[in-house]
């Protein structure tokens, strides 16, 4: 004999309270799963983390001659041909943002030139039809 749980179009209320009861329970039991595996990923990821700490330095060959002076003034930086002085000042800005030792000791303000606001004639044409009355 098939027991069967809906009868007349309706579900029983036993039915509905199994279901809702086995989803939550199996939903839990995966979060916790998940967390246990999140864990132990952690753990791993320590412990594997420590063994290069403890490793010797590597000696390297390069001739330290080569490597370029620093400027006698620490406050100038150095600017690489090239990089245009928008991108250091953002880049300068970040790294300011994100250290907290550090304090800004003059601004310097910078030339800005207007870029052209003309618009090509289909761009002009899409300004007028997107402001243009109803």
């Amino acid at each position: 004999m098939l027991i069967t749980a809906v009868q007349d179009g309706q579900m029983s209320a036993g039915y509905v309270t199994t279901v809702v009861l086995t989803g939550l329970i199996v939903v839990f039991i995966g979060l916790a799963l998940l967390i246990t595996f999140v864990y132990l990923i952690g753990k791993f990821f320590k412990l594997t983390g420590n063994k290069k700490k403890n490793r010797e330095p590597v000696k390297s060959d390069i001739n330290t001659a080569e490597t370029p002076e620093p400027s006698q003034n620490p406050s100038e930086p150095l600017i690489e041909d090239g990089i245009s002085e928008e991108t250091v000042a953002v880049i300068t800005s970040a790294v300011l943002a994100f250290s907290p030792d550090l304090k800004v000791t003059g601004i310097k303000k910078a030339a800005v030139k207007p870029k052209s606001s003309r618009r090509t004639a289909w761009g002009e044409k899409g300004v007028n039809e997107s402001t243009s009355a109803f």
